[in-house]
């Protein structure tokens, strides 16, 4: 083969792949291009509605009762017992007037707390 028939062949291996490496090249700025245009639009154009969604899940209560009884010592005095217990769960955003409400609260139980 001749040398210039090796530079020809040479120069269009070398076009060959600087045209791949723009084509991929455009394809990886386009993807990010996309990903970027998605995260604007999440946060910025409707952040409102996420904030809402997230405000509302934000708390998450669950009871569990306990499955057990009684738990005793060597001498049967009581360790563990199982007894009614009240918790008040109280978001300050939700409550509003919070002395208001933990005095109606408390009035409404009989109950005084210290």
């Amino acid at each position: 083969m001749s040398r210039s028939a090796r530079d020809r062949q040479t120069t269009t291996r070398l076009h060959q792949v600087s045209r791949r490496a723009v084509l991929l090249g455009a394809a990886q700025v386009a993807g990010f291009g996309l990903l970027g245009a998605r995260m604007y639009q999440l946060q910025v154009l409707e952040a409102d509605r996420y904030g809402t969604l997230a405000d509302e899940n934000r708390v998450h209560v669950r009871f569990a009762t306990a499955a057990r009884g009684i738990i005793l010592d060597r001498q049967n005095r009581p360790l563990a017992e199982n007894r009614t217990t009240y918790r008040i769960a109280v978001i300050p955003e939700q409550a509003g007037d919070l002395e208001a409400l933990l005095d109606h609260r408390l009035s409404r139980s009989g109950r005084t707390f210290a």
